[in-house]
């Protein structure tokens, strides 16, 4: 990725991500990129995990730490 913020990125440590007490999966951001790995779901993640894919859209959108 051509970005000014890709060495920043790449040194970001990945977190995990706990929807009431459980792991929904891991997240890792740095400036304006952000990227989440939704546990146990597939092409169809909102079926698969509609509680924790909610919880993740709300996030970005209201520009929530993730």
């Amino acid at each position: 990725l051509k970005w000014k913020g890709a060495e920043g990125y790449a040194k970001a440590p990945r977190k995990i991500w706990r929807i009431k007490d459980e792991i929904a999966g891991c997240t890792k951001s740095y400036d304006n990129l952000a990227f989440a790995l939704v546990r146990n779901a597939g092409n169809y993640a909102m079926l698969d995990q509609p509680e924790w894919i909610l919880d993740i859209v709300e996030k970005f959108l209201y520009h929530a730490e993730i």
